[in-house]
């Protein structure tokens, strides 16, 4: 899969979107700009995009199980490896030290397999010296489908597939709050975001049907 940058001279805000490959385009478009770089390296679809906080560098997932973290210019700096099954959400911390993934399937609760994992990564000297997973912890809900980092880098948001909302403390990972997506006659809905804002409220978004 093939990453895309576009960048007009004129125009300094950008967005960020991702499909199959990744685009960085300007919030107002006159014209269809040029890419600014192309770059393959992953294998499989490309499931999540994040910016490090100093616009520096992006952080990319995949199905094919890895987090490729680049420079604004192309480069491939690291390759995360987290395991064999796809990725499916990533996020970069404010404070720009922890890069967290969602994963399809993985862990296990009760001699179970889980349905989900989330994987929190932590570079203390910055992200091309000593990178350590800092945890991993298991959603007994079902597959990551978002993840979203508190102002203040203290808390993780995951939202799942089957409905639940789980914020963890970044340090240890314990639980501080599950909450269900908007429950539908049959079953909770699927949650497709998750966000905090800076006075610390989540808002989570779902599916409705």
């Amino acid at each position: 899969m093939k990453l895309n940058l576009f960048l007009p001279e004129r125009v300094h805000t950008l967005i960020f979107a991702a499909s199959l490959g990744l685009a960085i385009l300007p919030a107002r478009v006159e014209a269809f700009p040029a890419p600014q770089w192309m770059q393959g390296g992953h294998s499989a679809r490309i499931s999540g995009i994040a910016c490090s906080p100093n616009g520096t560098m992006i952080a990319s997932s995949s199905d094919d199980g890895t987090v490729k973290l680049w420079s604004a210019n192309g480069t491939l700096l690291r390759t995360l490896t987290a395991q064999s099954c796809p990725l499916t959400a990533v996020a970069w911390s404010p404070d720009g030290s922890k890069i967290a993934v969602g994963t399809y399937y993985g862990g296990y609760y009760n001699g179970a397999a889980g349905m989900g994992l989330t994987y929190l990564w932590q570079a203390t000297g910055g992200w091309t010296n000593t990178i350590s997973l800092m945890s991993t912890s298991t959603n007994f809900w079902g597959k990551v489908t978002a993840l979203a980092f508190s102002a203040d880098s203290t808390k993780l948001a995951s939202g799942s597939e089957s409905g639940s909302n789980i914020v963890n403390l970044v340090a240890n990972s314990s639980v501080v709050a599950t909450c269900p997506a908007y429950n539908t006659w049959v079953e909770p809905s699927a949650v497709t975001s998750v966000a905090f804002s800076s006075r610390g409220l989540m808002a989570s978004g779902c599916e409705d049907s």
